[in-house]
């Protein structure tokens, strides 16, 4: 099963990477359920906002115009 992150990335490169790089380059999208709910300009305030607004794991956010870096470690699921 795909976890939240993978399938917020898989979103963002297939549908919203294009749209986002020109005008918010730089900046961070904060992604829930495939779409991007904010624009913050770091990963710690795009980060802070996720954890208000949703539960671990219900989110995640993605660097606007960098490369993607998979660290599993970052994972934020559900503790087992």
């Amino acid at each position: 099963m795909a976890t939240q992150a993978l399938k917020n990335f898989d979103a963002y490169e297939a549908r919203h990477r294009a749209e986002l790089e020109p005008e918010h380059n730089g900046k961070v999208a904060l992604m829930h359920d495939e779409e991007v709910v904010g624009i913050y300009g770091d990963c710690e305030s795009a980060f802070a906002a996720g954890m208000e607004r949703y539960r671990r794991g219900e989110f995640s956010f993605q660097e606007i115009g960098a490369e993607p870096v998979f660290v599993s470690a970052l994972s934020l699921g559900e503790p087992g």
